[in-house]
C-alpha cells in the first residue's frame, strides 16, 4: 500500500499538467504543421502575406512591401480636370522648321570698306613711274585705285594714267583710247583679313589705242601705306594706297580712291 507521501505527489503532478481540451487555440505559440517550405502543396503559387494552410494557429504574417525604386512613373500631364499641363512639357523654338515670325536673305554687302564713294580726279602728286614695253616708252604721273571683290575676298585694281591721257574716261573703259594706261589686279591678301599692305605679285597690262601688252618679267608692287580716311567719305582726305611698282615699269606711287574701280562679283 501506497504512503501518503506518494500519493500526495501523484496528485500534484496530475494537477500541474492538465490536458489540453480540443478546440483550443493558442495565438502565436504553436509551431505551423504546414507543408515544409521547399515541398509542393495542393496550391502553388501562394500569396506572400496569407496564412499557411493547415496551421493550427492565427499567427500574423507581415504585410508585403512595394520597392518604389524599382520603377520610375513619368508623371502625367493631365489635370484633374481633364486638362494638359503645359508646365509639363518643355518646347524648343530653335527646333521648329518653320518660323512665323519672318525670314533672313543675306543681301550682297555694299562695297567695303562701308560708304566709301567718290572718284577724285586730282589724284596726288608722288606718282613717278616710267618703264619700255612692247608698245613704246611709258611713263604715268597719276594713279587710281578700287579693287574687285568676291564674296569677302576684296583685293585691290591700280591705274597708273600716261600725262596724255583722260582719266574721267578711262576708269571707266580702261582701254587706253586717249593714252595708254597702266592696269591690273594687285595679288594681295584680302583687306578684310589684314591684307594690302605688304609687297605683292601684280597682274597688269600697258593698254593704248586698242592694243594690249603684257610687260614681263610680271611686276610686283609694294603697298606701304592705306593713307587718308578709310572710315567715312571725306573729299578732302580720300583713301589712298602709297608705295612702289617694280617690274619693266618702276617707281613710286600714291593713288588715290575712284570707285569706278571697284567691281564686286557676286555668286550665284
Amino acid at each position: 500500500m501506497p504512503s501518503p507521501r506518494a500519493l500526495l505527489t501523484l496528485v500534484l503532478l496530475v494537477s500541474a499538467c492538465p490536458e489540453r481540451p480540443k478546440g483550443d487555440t493558442e495565438t502565436g505559440t504553436e509551431p505551423s504543421t504546414g507543408p515544409t517550405p521547399g515541398t509542393d502543396s495542393e496550391s502553388s503559387g501562394a500569396t506572400v502575406g496569407a496564412t499557411t494552410s493547415g496551421s493550427t494557429g492565427t499567427k500574423p504574417v507581415p504585410p508585403t512591401t512595394t520597392d518604389d525604386t524599382a520603377t520610375t512613373v513619368a508623371p502625367s500631364t493631365t489635370t484633374g480636370e481633364g486638362t494638359t499641363d503645359d508646365s509639363a512639357t518643355t518646347v524648343d523654338p530653335s527646333d521648329t522648321a518653320t518660323s512665323t515670325t519672318g525670314f533672313k536673305i543675306d543681301l550682297p554687302a555694299a562695297q567695303w570698306p562701308a560708304g566709301l564713294v567718290g572718284c577724285n580726279l586730282d589724284a596726288p602728286a608722288g606718282t613717278m613711274v616710267a618703264g619700255i614695253t612692247e608698245l613704246g616708252p611709258f611713263t604715268a604721273n597719276r594713279a587710281y585705285f578700287g579693287w574687285w571683290g568676291f564674296d569677302d575676298q576684296e583685293k585691290p585694281t591700280i591705274l597708273f594714267a600716261s600725262p596724255a591721257a583722260d582719266p574721267a574716261v578711262e576708269v571707266e573703259k580702261k582701254d587706253g583710247s586717249t593714252s595708254a594706261i597702266y592696269f591690273g589686279d594687285i595679288v594681295t591678301d584680302p583687306l578684310l583679313f589684314g591684307g594690302w599692305v605688304g609687297d605683292w605679285a601684280a597682274n597688269l597690262s600697258v593698254r593704248a589705242n586698242g592694243m594690249v601688252t603684257f610687260p614681263r618679267p610680271q611686276a610686283s608692287i609694294d603697298i606701304v601705306e592705306l593713307a587718308g580716311n578709310w572710315d567715312a567719305v571725306d573729299p578732302a582726305d580720300p583713301p589712298r594706297l602709297v608705295g612702289s611698282v617694280k617690274g619693266p615699269i618702276t617707281g613710286p606711287f600714291d593713288a588715290v580712291f575712284c570707285d569706278k574701280l571697284v567691281e564686286n562679283i557676286f555668286p550665284e
